[in-house]
Formats: structure tokens, sequence, C-alpha cells
């Protein structure tokens, strides 16, 4: 029991090799251990090492083992393999699970999004946040299916979550200054924060701000001169 909670507290702090070397020598004195199968899997599926993660998430579901964080794992292993349709298999299984957990939902979600099922999506993410109000993914995910069905104003106040959701939005604090509030005849500093592809579309916004704010404009430098020609500030 102490090699087990010493490994999962490895796996906790991200020291995932130190922890696997736990896992997989408690599995070899235990190698029937469903718990242990499942747990060493979702390492697997964390680490990249997907083939490896499906292998033992399976053989723990096999075993009898299907608890929603067991067949959530799975689908985003298979999601990760680019077997959408398996993936999307063991979400569903996912929730249907007595009381299925935020994450699980909100990892269906996820999968929901990229097949544009906007409405499916707003009402997993609707069911997660219920469960777990201060879940960020949930709240993103809700975002952008409300902005994909034009829901503009809900849409957009649970598009600020991303800041708060890791690997998504990155918050910025210049020179001290406040966010704007959208008081008029002030200077805006207006920032990109993902891709080229989201610069360019997001710009369309700038006319807008233009009308009403002086604007400082940065953005990635391969987007500088066409930004100068289309917007001159």
């Amino acid at each position: 029991m102490e090699l087990w909670e010493q490994a999962c507290e490895l796996h906790l702090e991200r020291k995932f090799d130190e922890a696997e070397k736990i896992y997989v020598q408690l599995l070899e004195q235990n190698h029937d251990n469903t718990g242990l199968m499942a747990t060493l899997g979702s390492l697997y599926v964390q680490t990249g090492k997907v083939g490896l993660g499906i292998h033992f998430l399976e053989a723990a579901i096999r075993g009898g083992l299907k608890q929603t964080d067991v067949l959530t794992n799975l689908g985003i292993a298979y999601k990760n393999a680019g077997q959408i349709k398996k993936a999307r298999t063991f979400f569903d299984e996912s929730i249907k699970v007595e009381d299925p957990s935020a994450q699980a939902l909100t990892n269906y979600s996820g999968l929901i999004i990229e097949s544009g099922q906007n409405e499916k999506c707003i009402e997993l993410c609707e069911k997660a946040i219920k469960d777990d109000p201060q879940l960020p993914i949930a709240h993103w995910n809700l975002a952008l299916s409300l902005l994909s069905e034009g829901v503009w104003g809900r849409g957009w106040d649970e598009h600020e979550w991303g800041l708060k959701t890791q690997g998504v939005r990155e918050d910025r604090l210049v020179l001290k200054k406040p966010i704007w509030d959208g008081t008029k005849d002030k200077t805006v500093l207006v920032y990109g924060e993902q891709g080229l592809g989201d610069e360019i579309m997001f710009t369309s916004m700038l006319p807008d701000l233009l009308r009403t704010n002086k604007v400082i404009y940065e953005c990635h430098q391969r987007l500088e001169t066409t930004f100068k020609k289309s917007f001159p500030m």
C-alpha cells in the first residue's frame, strides 16, 4: 500500500517515469489487478504512449472495471490515435454509467465539438458545469459551441474561462495596465493569443474598435505587412 501511495503521488506530480516503474513493479506482483491496469493505462495516455494505454485500459475493462474515468481515458486514447469512431463508442459508454463525472461529460464534449454537434456539446457542458461549476475546460468547450451558434453574449463570457484553462489562452499583464472595459476614447492594446488563422479571423473586428478607440495592435511578424496595409492606425 505504501508503494501504491508513493506511485500515485509521483503520478500527480507528473513524475511519470518514476511512477511508471512502481506501477509496473506492483503489477508484476498483482498481474490481475484491474485498478493497476487502468492507472498504468491512464499514465501511458498522458505520456503519449497511446498503444500501451489502450492495451492496459481495455484489459481493465475486460476484467470488469467499467468505471466512468476508465471508459473516458480509453475514449481519449482512441481519439489521440485518430480512431474517432471507437473514441465515440467509449465516450458514449462513459456517460451511460450511473452519475457520470463532470470530467467525463467534458471530455465527451471535446469530441462532439469537432463533429460540429453544437447542441449536443452545449447539453454535455451544461451538465458538467452543474456538477462542477469551476471546471474551466467545460466552460471553454461551452464557449466554442455557443459562439458557433451565434450566441455572442454568453459565448464571450464563457470564453474568458480559457484564461483558466491550461494550454488554451495565455493571460498577459502589459505595463500593469488594466483590461479594457469597453469604454470609448481609450488607447487599447490588442494582441494575438493563438495561431495565425485565429489572428486573421478575429481582426475582422478591428474596424469596429477603431471607430471608437485608438488601437495598438501586436501581431505575428508574418502578418505585420498585411495588417499595416489593411488597418492603418
